[in-house]
């Protein structure tokens, strides 16, 4: 393909920077119980930072079907084709989910006035799902799309592949939460390998596979 693939580039950085920056936002508790944290997801004063963490993750995740659709674009027809992006689908759907249910709770709050009123351990509870929703299945189908691509991209470069192996890996392996880092790390690289290459979405070297076959 002769399009330019900045586009794609941008999207991962999209996606990698805007989830990262979500979480940032919304700060829901999860992790070790803490009154303190969850008094403060609740006050009136955090629910425009939430509320803007939530869209900021949605637009991530249609970002992600960008990038994903675009890697999908350089790979042969057949079967693999349908799992990056059937994956991207239920990667960005489940993350969809988690932030309309992060930023869910405080809306209420701020909707229902003094009617709404969550026990400590209420509201933890649902934050907890919200973020299992994106460090869950989100991210595992997200390394199971990339690590799928990786295989089949067949213009791709060698160190593209290991690092979109290592990326995907990382993925997966998210709900154990420091490999999330990783991940993040993974996007921004290769989110700038790929606005860069210009031309290039992963920096390819050679020849599709079976171009010279006879």
């Amino acid at each position: 393909m002769q399009n330019s693939r900045r586009p794609a580039g941008l999207a991962l950085l999209i996606f990698t920077l805007g989830t990262f920056g979500a979480f940032t936002m919304i700060n829901a508790p999860a992790g070790n119980y803490d009154v303190g944290t969850i008094d403060t997801y609740l006050a009136a004063s955090s629910r425009v930072p939430i509320i803007a963490g939530g869209i900021l993750g949605l637009v991530a995740a249609a970002a992600l079907l960008v990038y994903l659709g675009a890697l999908r674009a350089e790979m042969p027809p057949g079967r693999a084709r349908d799992v990056v992006w059937g994956g991207g689908i239920v990667a960005a759907a489940t993350a969809s989910v988690g932030w309309t249910m992060a930023a869910g709770i405080p809306v209420a709050y701020a909707e229902g006035g003094g009617n709404v009123s969550l026990t400590p351990s209420a509201a933890y509870t649902g934050s907890v799902i919200a973020a299992l929703m994106v460090y869950g299945p989100a991210l595992l189908f997200t390394g199971i799309a990339l690590i799928v691509a990786a295989r089949k991209v067949a213009t791709a470069s060698r160190l593209w592949r290991v690092l979109t192996y290592v990326g995907g890996v990382s993925a997966i392996l998210s709900l154990g939460f420091f490999p999330y880092y990783l991940f993040v790390l993974y996007g921004v690289v290769a989110g700038v390998w790929g606005i860069a290459s210009g031309g290039r979405l992963v920096g390819a070297t050679r020849e599709p596979i079976g171009a010279n076959a006879s």
